[in-house]
């Protein structure tokens, strides 16, 4: 489709729609969606220094295919020692929070890793829902929980 004719399909997808309350969704609602949900990204919670585990798509791994992949023995090795780093979703308790991503966080005082993504949820509020990169083993599953873990925006609380 040229770009001249742009205009006259939106016009045409927004009459035929207007039936089944058919509305623009911009870019921040397709990522808040997203967050919402759970899904990655590349390039905030995906990226070449990510594992699967790490990301939490293990699931998707299958480590005992008959055909030797490429990794699969660093993949292996990781499982049996642990993650470093892993995405964990939480969301604020505080509603006026705000935040964009790249924003530290600290547990118990300490900082961990950063907010990768942020997005505003009907689901859940007024509050967000964003992801964590913990880049030390405190925030591993089998670690001992938090008594407090403060970010983004003025060191708002944040709950797991």
């Amino acid at each position: 489709m040229s770009t001249d004719q742009c205009v006259t399909l939106y016009d045409a997808l927004w009459s035929a729609g207007a039936e089944f309350g058919l509305t623009d969704a911009g870019y921040y609602t397709i990522d808040a969606l997203r967050i919402e949900v759970g899904r990655r990204a590349w390039g905030a919670e995906l990226g070449p220094d990510e594992t699967p585990w790490e990301a939490g798509l293990g699931y998707a791994v299958k480590m005992d295919k008959p055909v030797r992949f490429r990794g699969r023995d660093a993949l292996a090795a990781q499982h049996a020692a642990g993650v470093r780093k892993r995405l964990v979703l939480f969301t604020f308790d505080d509603p006026a929070a705000f935040t964009w991503g790249g924003e530290p966080i600290l547990m118990d005082g300490r900082n961990v890793g950063e907010l990768t993504s942020a997005g505003y949820s009907r689901k859940h509020g007024p509050r967000r829902r964003d992801g964590l990169r913990a880049r030390r083993r405190a925030a591993h599953r089998r670690s001992r929980p938090a008594r407090e873990i403060r970010g983004g925006h003025r060191g708002r609380a944040l709950r797991p």
